[in-house]
């Protein structure tokens, strides 16, 4: 992976949608994972609406474009947040870094730090770890 600076302070809980509190957790606590890239578009690239990849119907070639200029100039980048809704990696949902998400890897990166919910977290481990 190139060596990234990920800036994960510009999450909070508040972003997260009611699906999460789904799951039957009251107070909900996020934490940061490293999760391969590879893992996560074999599962996102499926949902055409939210998928910036290439053929994505999301994809903005200008927001991509900016991304690469930042990761150049900065070699820093928000860590996009995700969560996964009916406990299942297959429903993958973006919060915010669908852009990000697809210009590391397309970029090359192997892997890339994410904000999850913590009580998530050894399910997208397992899936996307």
């Amino acid at each position: 992976m190139n060596n990234y600076k990920f800036i994960t302070n510009h999450a909070d809980i508040y972003m997260f949608p009611d699906a999460v509190k789904d799951d039957g957790i009251e107070n909900i606590t996020l934490c940061e994972v490293k999760l391969s890239l590879n893992k996560i578009n074999a599962v996102w690239k499926n949902d055409l609406e939210s998928y910036s990849g290439v053929g994505g119907r999301d994809r903005k070639e200008s927001k991509i474009a900016n991304i690469i200029e930042e990761l150049k100039e900065k070699r820093e980048i928000h860590a996009p947040i995700i969560f996964i809704t009916c406990n299942n990696p297959q429903y993958l949902q973006f919060i915010d870094g669908r852009h990000t998400t697809a210009c590391l890897y397309e970029e090359g990166a192997s892997e890339a730090v994410f904000i999850i919910p913590s009580h998530q977290k050894e399910t997208i481990l397992k899936a996307f770890g």
